[in-house]
């Protein structure tokens, strides 16, 4: 990940920071893979547990340090991004506290199904904390040069990771839209926001694109058929209750905004002009 425009020491301190915490998340699933395995006995739990316990030592630290490094680089003031911060550390913390009571006693049969149910629930959101993490930590002032929307949701920046992506159809203008909103975090902030639209098989998820005042509105919506659609891959975050508050965050300083329900968000925008077709003659 990028964090181009943040001073060297900061952008070092957010590369290794970044990189621990994706250590824990990392290490927390291995171990929910492991309690849930019947294959795996309590003398291999025995041996995990301590480790995966000393990780998430530093979860909330590693958490407040990248906090602070978004909140320096995107000057955020929000009272949901503080909760946010603060459910995203007590995520951690109190599923280390559980590892660290158990490695210290003998690990028999109740503790391991106490750590697995832990686990279950403690797993969706120390993922979300993560995914709101990688967020924010996006370059605020990456250049980029005028793009249409069809050609910044095709291009993919996000390609290189492991990340999961999901099928998205496009239509309405654009071909015809520029917008200077740097590809990755235009892509990475409605990745983000489609977490939170539920669509029901047979329906498709879509997305229409239409101009609006001098701006790009980008509206998900429910589609009964794709047929003959624009079909692009959006990388999938995992899902958060404060989505929107932190795309609002990541699009602010390109003049992005996301509407209160999240449906949809806005970009600045101009208008292609298409040169006319000459005839033949």
């Amino acid at each position: 990940m990028q964090i181009e425009e943040s001073p060297g020491p900061r952008r070092s301190d957010a590369l290794i920071a970044l990189g621990e915490l994706r250590e824990c998340v990392t290490a927390t699933q291995n171990l929910s893979h492991l309690t849930s395995s019947l294959h795996v006995g309590t003398q291999v739990l025995q041996e995990v547990v301590p480790d995966v316990a000393q990780n998430l030592t530093q979860w909330a630290v590693l958490i407040s340090t990248l906090m602070q490094i978004a909140r320096e680089t995107l000057v955020l003031e929000n009272d949901e991004l503080n909760r946010f911060e603060s459910e995203a550390q007590e995520a951690g913390s109190s599923l280390c506290a559980l590892l660290v009571q158990s490695s210290r006693g003998v690990f028999k049969a109740k503790e391991r199904l106490l750590i697995e149910r832990k686990l279950q629930s403690t797993l969706p959101r120390v993922s979300a904390a993560l995914s709101g993490i990688e967020l924010l930590m996006d370059p605020p002032h990456a250049p980029s040069l005028p793009t249409t929307i069809e050609d910044l949701l095709v291009g993919a920046p996000d390609l290189g990771s492991n990340r999961p992506h999901r099928p998205l159809a496009i239509f309405g203008n654009q071909q015809n839209l520029e917008v200077t909103t740097p590809a990755r975090v235009a892509l990475r902030a409605l990745g983000a926001l489609a977490g939170q639209h539920k669509i029901s098989p047979p329906d498709h998820l879509g997305i229409q694109v239409k101009l609006v005042e001098g701006r790009a509105r980008l509206r998900f919506v429910a589609l009964k058929t794709v047929t003959n659609l624009r079909t692009v891959q959006l990388p999938v975050f995992a899902e958060s209750a404060h989505s929107s508050a932190l795309v609002r965050a990541v699009l602010r300083p390109f003049g992005g905004i996301v509407s209160k329900n999240g449906q949809e968000i806005t970009l600045p925008a101009c208008s292609i002009q298409q040169a006319p077709v000459q005839a033949l003659l």
